[in-house]
């Protein structure tokens, strides 16, 4: 994962920094062009400040689910990528669609990896998640007291760790 969040991150980079050159120059023609009159100064500032603005959206809701991506381990520059640059906010959709399925999951606790609810043991680490009952063998989620297979208590002493 490591490999691919630093290609994402390069892409990131790059065509944001294409963007700003981009907007910079134009900004730059328009002014050294002399197509703004004085009597249009006013308008123009006060339509750059809400473009401005409105350019903040994406960069907010970048940031934000840069911050939530990493939470849940998942690749936080892919999702930036795509949340910042997929149009007309598709991509904070696909982002939410992905991230509800993800924190559906469950986490390890021990190397806080997703695992899903009914997994007895963590496939990355091996810690055990769920308890075993001493009559019938078969695993009951941590914290029972009942076997809701064969209805015996479980005895605390005899659950493995």
């Amino acid at each position: 994962m490591n490999e691919n969040t630093n290609k994402f991150k390069i892409i990131f980079w790059i065509i944001t920094s294409v963007i700003i050159l981009g907007i910079a120059s134009m900004v730059s023609i328009v002014i050294l062009s002399g197509a703004i009159k004085e009597q249009d100064i006013i308008p123009s500032i006060i339509v750059g400040i809400f473009g401005l603005f409105i350019s903040l959206i994406p960069i907010i809701m970048g940031i934000l689910v840069h911050k939530d991506a990493k939470r849940l381990q998942m690749d936080p520059w892919m999702w930036t990528l795509i949340v910042m640059y997929v149009p007309y906010f598709i991509g904070l959709i696909i982002y939410l669609v992905v991230r509800s399925n993800e924190k559906n999951k469950s986490r390890c606790i021990n190397c806080g990896s997703a695992v899903e609810s009914d997994y007895n043991i963590c496939p990355n680490c091996g810690h055990q998640l769920a308890d075993v009952c001493s009559n019938c063998g078969r695993y009951v989620k941590k914290g029972f007291s009942i076997c809701p297979y064969c209805g015996k208590d479980i005895e605390k002493s005899s659950m493995m760790k």
